[in-house]
């Protein structure tokens, strides 16, 4: 609308500024104070040569508005503004009704099995938890059976006989017993009737020493005693004490031990 209204002003200047000047004084009944001086309008004479440019006049007065011109042709677009602030979101739809479900699809072949991944590490042992209330004992079983006594192996070969140690240091004696009671006195006899006294005779002479024997041959050694049987090393406190009770067996059997 805007280019249409300028156009058609254009237009109308153009249409009258042929006659601007007298058409202005004589419709303001030249109370506009120009210098037009215009008498009347005669037949227009052939335009002769342009003069020199003369010096400029006064201003004349402001001509009539003409009438709207025809609509220009449209403009080319601008170029866009800058994008506006983004709006507020508007409110969430209202969800629409679960469609029906389609018919399940036909399954597909098993594809190849993929390669074992890499194993991983292995993760951190856990905290060892309390140790739980115990249980009431169960009911003792009954003894099974006695098997059958195994056959006695073979006795292995005498071990060396390993040096004598030395002697135990000599314990303390112990307390003197009580005495005993003092037993009755027996019943004195008789006393027999004194016999003579003989008479003393002279003492003999002192034979010479003799001389000191060889000395004997050394008789032959005695048979060696008889080895105990091996014993096991003890393992523990636990079978300490059998293990030892065993050994004294074991050298009671050889003759080594007294009973």
């Amino acid at each position: 609308m805007f280019f249409d209204r300028h156009n058609q002003k254009n237009s109308s200047e153009k249409e009258a500024s042929g006659d601007i000047t007298c058409t202005s004084c004589f419709g303001n009944n030249n109370r506009c104070g120009c210098d037009c001086g215009c008498p009347g309008q005669g037949a227009t004479g052939p335009r002769g040569a342009t003069g020199p440019m003369g010096p400029v006049g006064p201003r004349g007065c402001p001509g009539v508005t003409g009438p709207m011109g025809p609509r220009g042709c449209q403009g080319s677009v601008g170029p866009a503004g800058p994008m506006g602030p983004q709006g507020e979101p508007g409110m969430p739809g209202v969800m629409g009704p679960a469609g029906e479900a389609g018919p399940a699809g036909a399954t597909g072949s098993t594809g190849p099995t993929g390669p074992a991944g890499a194993t991983g590490p292995t993760g951190l042992a856990g905290a060892t938890g309390p140790v739980g209330a115990t249980g009431p004992a169960g009911p003792a079983g009954s003894a099974g059976p006695t098997g059958p006594a195994g056959e006695v192996g073979p006795t292995g070969p005498a071990g060396a006989t390993g040096p004598t140690g030395p002697a135990g240091a000599t314990g303390p004696a112990g307390p003197a017993g009580e005495a005993g009671p003092t037993g009755p006195t027996g019943a004195t006899g008789p006393t027999g009737p004194a016999g003579a006294t003989g008479p003393t005779g002279p003492a003999g002479a002192t034979g010479p020493t003799g001389p000191v024997g060889a000395d004997g041959p050394i008789g032959p050694t005695g048979p060696a005693p008889t080895p105990a049987a091996a014993v096991a090393d003890a393992t523990g406190t636990e079978d300490a004490v059998t293990q030892l009770n065993t050994l004294l067996a074991n050298l009671r059997a050889a003759g080594i031990l007294q009973s």
